[in-house]
């Protein structure tokens, strides 16, 4: 098992360099290729000029939208030009030279859903930013999207992160049983079996997380994974923030989590304890729904 193609989806520069050089650690070691996405939110003003219900105001408006994205993407470029060369990473000759890894870059002018969702299904890791300050729309549709419509593992980069290069040190593993944290793993399968080390944490009641986890054993040594098992006996309904704390005192420096074990338009209206890990973590997520 590989990563093989990894996206890095963007509407802007916000956290790119952080997210390249959490999308090279993996390429790194998996001799991946990185392809960064530019996503165009907006409709084309030509779109609305040959369509005059839109009417003058409409056309105005895009076009504004428009110049805005352009000067973005042009940013995103001029940056990834200066981290390619910082870093080492075949960018513009990657296409000839045949180089691992290597980074591409894609303008997506055309339906950017629908893009980043046939993109999404066929990489094998997303990598997208922790909400916060200076987040624009687009950036929220980016990550409701890669999670929820690729079907992929996300790996969500925080937006004050450590360095990259510590990523797979310390893997951190939420484990409840269930089918979403399941889906997560064995996705998660190749990074898992990279990992420095595997730690496996579990809440609750302690004869139910012990079952847990001797189920859990014997398919990790099938994939050659030795880990630590850690259990915690407590029945917060807070699990987000109590699996937080739990990652910092066993150092991890990669959570693996299944997203959204309950209804999905719950979690989306009142949040949950996926929305609190990665939008609190400190340390890289990997999740999937």
């Amino acid at each position: 098992m590989s990563v093989g193609r990894i996206i890095v989806p963007v509407s802007g520069p916000r956290l790119l360099e952080s997210k390249l050089d959490h999308a090279l650690a993996l390429a790194k070691r998996f001799h991946s290729r990185v392809d960064v996405l530019f996503l165009y939110g907006s409709v084309d003003p030509l779109t609305i000029e040959k369509n005059p219900f839109f009417g003058e105001a409409a056309w105005e408006t895009a076009e504004i939208n428009w110049s805005q994205e352009e000067s973005a993407q042009m940013d995103v470029q001029t940056r990834l030009d200066r981290w390619s060369r910082e870093r080492g990473a075949p960018y513009r000759q990657a296409a000839t030279s045949g180089a691992s890894p290597h980074v591409r870059f894609h303008e997506i002018r055309s339906d950017y859903a629908r893009a980043l969702q046939e993109h999404g299904r066929t990489s094998d890791v997303i990598v997208i930013g922790q909400p916060g300050r200076g987040m624009a729309a687009m950036d929220i549709e980016i990550n409701k999207l890669s999670v929820m419509a690729s079907g992929r593992p996300v790996l969500i980069v925080p937006n004050e992160p450590r360095p990259a290069e510590q990523l797979l040190t310390n893997m951190f593993v939420a484990w409840d049983g269930g089918a979403q944290a399941s889906r997560t793993v064995g996705l998660a399968m190749p990074i898992l079996e990279a990992a420095q080390q595997v730690t496996v944490y579990t809440s609750g009641d302690p004869d139910e997380a012990r079952s847990r986890h001797e189920l859990l054993k014997p398919y990790f040594v099938c994939n050659g994974i030795t880990a630590k098992f850690v259990i915690e006996d407590h029945a917060s309904r807070r699990i987000g923030r109590a699996l937080l704390e739990a990652a910092d005192r066993n150092g991890a420096t990669l959570i693996c989590m299944g997203a959204y074990e309950n209804p999905r338009a719950i979690q989306l209206i009142i949040g949950g304890n996926t929305r609190h890990v990665y939008s609190w973590s400190r340390v890289p997520i990997l999740l999937s729904f």
